[in-house]
């Protein structure tokens, strides 16, 4: 069994989809679909997530260039113009300091900004996902959409389009999935539907990343341990 999960590369992602991310034997970053734009706004999953600080959960984010009508997630582009790198740090140092994690996890954040001139939100997301994959330990093997040859006309026909050229013969999705899915369709395909368990002991499964593995012992980081 063969199993492929899919999803947009979003901006220092919660903890749910470095789990999908663990489960699945391939990964593909799902690039070559429109933005989310929320009304005259470019927030969305794809810049932005909540941590928490001081017990109250904040957005943390990164800004985007909003271009008129819409925009493949791979063509936008970071605002490096607003993007003010050394408020984001102090975000992390007053959320975390304290933190036993801080100071190594922080060195990660800090050398990814500061590192590398990017541009593309997209390859920023993909490299941060693929680094913090790496640091837990994880195996999968990450695909962008980008670089397969695709032909669909539905949401679904796109998605088992992209499972059958990693030939996949199962789907790892979300819940939220069930709301879309045509589980059917995917059989008829030869590809079986799994649905992603979200029972994680973690309270703060919800929020980035990043809280978790600031907040978590390394010992645990081990998430698939951290379910009912």
């Amino acid at each position: 069994m063969t199993i492929c999960a899919i999803h947009q590369p979003n901006f220092f992602p919660w903890l749910p989809y470095f789990d999908k991310i663990a489960m699945a034997d391939i990964f593909i970053f799902l690039d070559v679909v429109a933005y989310p734009k929320s009304g005259n706004s470019m927030g969305s999953w794809c810049n932005r997530v909540k941590i928490s600080m001081h017990e109250q959960d904040i957005w943390f984010s990164c800004p985007v260039i909003r271009e008129s009508g819409p925009q493949l997630i791979k063509h936008v582009k970071i605002n490096n113009r607003l993007l003010n790198v050394e408020k984001i740090l102090k975000t992390l140092k007053s959320a975390y300091g304290k933190k036993e994690n801080y100071k190594k996890l922080n060195e990660i954040v800090s050398n990814s900004f500061l590192n590398s001139n990017w541009d593309l939100l997209a390859d920023f997301n993909i490299y941060l996902i693929k680094k913090i994959s790496e640091l837990l330990g994880l195996k999968t093997t990450f695909i962008r959409q980008s670089d397969l040859n695709l032909s669909y006309l539905t949401s679904n026909e796109m998605l088992i389009d992209l499972c059958s050229q990693v030939k996949a013969n199962e789907y790892l999705c979300g819940l939220g999935a069930k709301n879309y899915m045509m589980d059917k369709i995917f059989q008829q395909n030869g590809i079986n539907v799994k649905y992603q368990n979200l029972d994680f002991k973690y309270k703060n499964y919800n929020l980035s990343i990043l809280n978790y593995l600031f907040e978590a012992e390394k010992e645990k980081w081990c998430f698939f341990n951290d379910k009912e």
